[in-house]
């Protein structure tokens, strides 16, 4: 849960190294699978699953063809335009038996790009960590990661250096597609309305 969970007694952590296969990541808290295109299939965190729509991890691209200023503006109707990536990928795994261990997952992306996504996680934390290592060879086209959930609060969190902002994240009012560019700088959690259970970035 987002709120933490209320502490009994502490007791000493124990900790081994993480459990890795071509499918799988899992340590003693957390337990995370994905599917032959490199997207999580599921996660477990502390015996609770995220409550995914569809699966997570997901490569979008995006045509980027802005009225004005090239170089920096992205319009509202180009986040309609988007395609998933769905080129085959080429899994392996990296220093099995070690503390940094990974799931990695090679795919084109747009006409020349190439994606590799690599999954880790280490002996004690419930986190997910993912590294992107990206050839761009696609000019003006955008590339996004998804990650679709059944967390259907009005408003998601998104952090900043010195303290967080709330958004609308659903469709509604016509005024809320003129915030669509979110502030955040250093995370973004989405959530049910009472910010208890969610998934956080």
């Amino acid at each position: 849960p987002l709120t933490g969970m209320e502490v009994a007694e502490l007791q000493p952590a124990s900790s081994s190294i993480p459990t890795i296969t071509a499918h799988k990541l899992q340590n003693d808290r957390l337990a995370v699978t994905f599917d032959k295109s490199g997207c999580v299939k599921s996660m477990v965190c502390d015996g609770v699953e995220l409550d995914l729509a569809g699966p997570g991890a997901q490569l979008w691209t995006f045509p980027d063809h802005p009225a004005v200023y090239d170089a920096w503006d992205i319009d509202r109707p180009t986040l309609s335009n988007g395609n998933p990536v769905r080129s085959q990928a080429k899994r392996h795994t990296e220093k099995e038996g070690t503390l940094q261990a990974a799931v990695c997952f090679t795919r084109k992306a747009g006409k020349a790009s190439t994606v590799v996504t690599r999954y880790r996680i280490d002996p004690v934390r419930p986190v997910l960590l993912i590294e992107f290592e990206i050839d761009w060879q696609d000019p003006q086209v955008l590339l996004k990661l998804a990650f679709p959930t059944r967390y259907k609060g009005r408003q998601a969190r998104f952090g900043s250096a010195f303290n967080s902002t709330l958004r609308d994240q659903l469709p509604g009012p016509i005024q809320n597609d003129a915030v669509f560019e979110a502030p955040g700088s250093r995370w973004v959690t989405v959530s049910d309305d009472t910010e208890k259970e969610g998934m956080m970035m």
